[in-house]
């Protein structure tokens, strides 16, 4: 659905939501969080990105070096003649077993942690280069302004995220709910029952993907250091 079908469906989904109660401005707000907000439950936008690497900086912060970070699948690190992946580990993993790991000597980057927007790398980078990491990743949704801007693919729809317009109605049913000030009664609970329900429908549809799901090799995997 474009915006302007999302914004006529979503007065008619909820009655009550007229523009003396829910202005447009809020309106449009709330379909927009909305569509982000579905596109951090479904994981449906996999893109990637480089970035440069600064010789012994630890740290990146992910919404400066990306656009629109949701969460991190792999990160990839060229060493000046091969693409390496790094191990993703928690910052309680190397506190146990690399007890001094913020103080190590810099060299080739072999894991990472991820703190909420805060790349952590292990060891720090020695050398410096353009586009010397890339990160594989699920980003956020792009601002609908347009009357004919798509939820997902902003200029044009993707094809596969059709069915995943109405997920954003039902979230903007939920909190348009909420705005009225009806949180209280079955009427909030079943909105909530029923977009929980179609989440987990639209998770297993984008999770058709023979090819990939068959085949234990086309999963990423890394060394264990």
């Amino acid at each position: 659905m474009t915006f302007s079908e999302l914004k006529i469906m979503s007065r008619a989904l909820v009655v009550e939501a007229t523009a003396s109660t829910i202005s447009n401005e809020v309106l449009e707000l709330t379909l927009n969080e909305s569509a982000n907000k579905v596109a951090e439950l479904l994981l449906c936008l996999p893109t990637d990105s480089y970035f440069d690497v600064v010789a012994d900086q630890q740290e990146y912060d992910l919404s400066s070096v990306v656009d629109r970070y949701l969460v991190s699948e792999n990160l990839y690190w060229y060493d000046g003649s091969n693409w390496k992946q790094l191990n993703p580990r928690t910052s309680e993993y190397l506190n146990k077993k690399y007890v001094y790991w913020r103080d190590d000597s810099s060299g080739d980057p072999l894991r990472f942690f991820i703190d909420n927007d805060n790349l952590v790398i292990h060891p720090t980078p020695d050398t410096s280069g353009t586009s010397y990491f890339r990160l594989y990743y699920f980003e956020g949704t792009q601002t609908m302004t347009s009357d004919s801007h798509y939820p997902f693919g902003h200029s044009s729809e993707i094809p596969r995220l059709k069915g995943a317009s109405w997920s954003i109605l039902l979230y903007w049913r939920m909190q348009a709910l909420k705005i009225l000030g009806k949180t209280e009664g079955n009427e909030f609970v079943i909105a909530e029952q029923e977009f929980e329900k179609e989440i987990q429908k639209q998770k297993i549809i984008l999770d058709r993907v023979p090819y990939i799901n068959k085949d234990n090799k086309a999963r990423f995997k890394g060394q264990i250091v």
